[in-house]
């Protein structure tokens, strides 16, 4: 029985998170993980997108600078130099911790 009470539960919980999410994407958000320390990129940090793209954030606020944190962005694309070699340099609007 205690099976069947926690299959329940996950299944609202993941029908949660797929509303918060679809609710974040609407607004105009983006999902991307947090990657650090990328020596051989040259960039302090970089956030990784679901389709792969990478993006060096100039401002992104140090408490969310956590490596594999998944964050909800937007961000403005810069017409300035690359910092590193692998991605182009982005001015985050807004950043928020994804739910998990």
């Amino acid at each position: 029985m205690a099976s069947s009470c926690n299959s329940a539960k996950s299944t609202t919980n993941n029908q949660d998170s797929a509303a918060a999410d679809s609710t974040m994407i609407a607004d105009g958000f983006v999902a991307a993980t947090v990657m650090l320390n990328n020596t051989e990129s040259g960039c302090p940090v970089l956030l990784v997108f679901e389709n792969g793209e990478k993006l060096d954030p100039i401002n992104l606020d140090e408490s969310l600078a956590i490596d594999q944190t998944i964050l909800w962005v937007k961000f403005s694309r810069l017409r300035m130099p690359p910092r590193c070699d692998v991605a182009s340099a982005i001015s985050i609007t807004k950043a928020q911790k994804k739910a998990e």
